[in-house]
């Protein structure tokens, strides 16, 4: 691994306008960057800058690629909030499958390279239930993937479990269809009476490094911040919490990963998270020798 694949999703600068969130990450030195594609979302820190591109036009999409061109390289976050690609109402699940096949096209003309997406629960239904229409369903949005040359990721939080996670991206079995490890999501994976707990923290780890390895070549993308132990509160700044970044990284390496070291921070002071956040990572993957950021 190395610098060139640090970037920092456009949901670390909330209360920015997305010209502005660009500006931020361009002017702190990120390679890369993922733009949330979406709009009006809020986390704890504010309103999240981001843009829908399943609606985008061609010229709006011109534009904003034009605006992203400083970053090597661009990923995309799909909607996932008040969308349900697995539900049993067929009007739901059509919103959701054109959002979401949209927001792949979109990305393409923007020139990124991956988007990334999530699974659901169907109420009411079993994970068993389910199994075989999530299957059939990432192969779909895979071959929408490879027909506009992006990479569906999935991200870590359903299924529930290290091992029914890495089934599903596993069976799903298409060349553009992977995993995004978000490694706050991993803590849901701890029982409830460990969180917070030197057992818990320990199990944390271990999990991460066995979904790692569970997932191999099949590993895509990442999403990089840390979990407060005192509550499990995740989204904090890199090296500031529970994780054992070293341990992680070394695991990252092992496996031959080579693609996005993403932030996702959800910090008060903005700038300077995202300052020391990409020190943090450039020390951790750097090359001997490398220069330190500024």
């Amino acid at each position: 691994m190395n610098p060139n694949q640090i970037a920092a999703s456009t949901a670390c600068a909330p209360n920015h306008t997305l010209d502005d969130a660009v500006a931020l990450l361009t002017r702190t030195g990120f390679p890369g960057i993922e733009l949330l594609a979406f709009e009006g979302a809020r986390h704890s820190q504010g309103d999240l800058p981001g843009r829908w591109l399943h609606d985008a036009t061609a010229v709006d999409l011109t534009a904003l690629r034009e605006k992203l061109s400083a970053f090597s390289f661009v990923t995309s976050h799909a909607p996932f909030i008040e969308v349900r690609l697995f539900a049993f109402n067929p009007g739901i699940r059509a919103e959701t499958r054109r959002q979401l096949e949209g927001c792949i096209v979109g990305t393409s003309a923007l020139g990124g390279t991956a988007t990334v997406l999530h699974a659901n629960t169907k109420p009411f239904y079993s994970l068993e239930e389910t199994w075989t229409e999530m299957v059939t369903t990432f192969r779909e949005l895979a071959d929408v993937g490879a027909s506009h040359g992006v990479r569906v990721c999935v991200e870590t939080m359903y299924p529930p479990t290290v091992e029914q996670f890495a089934r599903l991206v596993h069976e799903v079995a298409h060349p553009h269809f992977g995993a995004c490890l978000d490694v706050g999501h991993v803590a849901w994976t701890v029982p409830n009476e460990l969180r917070g707990t030197a057992d818990g923290v320990r199990l944390y780890n271990d999990n991460l490094e066995t979904l790692c390895r569970l997932l191999g070549p099949k590993l895509f993308h990442t999403h990089l911040h840390d979990v407060r132990q005192r509550d499990w509160r995740d989204h904090r700044l890199c090296g500031t919490g529970c994780l054992d970044y070293p341990r992680l990284m070394g695991t990252l390496t092992e496996i031959g990963y080579n693609g996005p070291l993403t932030l996702e921070l959800e910090e008060p002071e903005v700038e300077g998270a995202l300052r020391r956040g990409r020190v943090y990572l450039r020390e951790l993957v750097g090359e001997p020798g490398l220069p330190p950021a500024d």
